[in-house]
């Protein structure tokens, strides 16, 4: 019995201190409403391709008919994206060590 109340503390304390869950991606939210409005990878011949039809224009400030997604969220995405493509900081230079 005590080792069962000893398990279930401690089950607790492991779940006091878990990290919540992260949010989804911020351009997620626009490939779903993409999704939602017909397009799909791949039918870019069709005029419904996923990216060339529906993400890139939407993240060129173009509108595209049937897919609602709020000004909000397109800059999120565009924020997370600059972030990523950022370059990463150049290392410290090392002077030449003389021999």
């Amino acid at each position: 019995m005590k080792q069962w109340i000893a398990l279930l503390l401690v089950g607790m304390a492991g779940s006091a201190f878990a990290e919540p869950a992260q949010a989804p991606h911020p351009c997620r939210k626009i490939e779903d409403a993409c999704k939602a409005a017909g397009f799909e990878q791949g039918k870019f011949k069709e005029k419904k391709g996923l990216f060339v039809d529906c993400l890139k224009p939407i993240m060129h400030g173009q509108t595209v008919p049937g897919v609602s997604i709020t000004p909000a969220d397109i800059q999120a995405c565009q924020a997370k994206r600059e972030h990523k493509a950022a370059p990463a900081a150049a290392p410290a230079a090392n002077p030449a060590k003389s021999q």
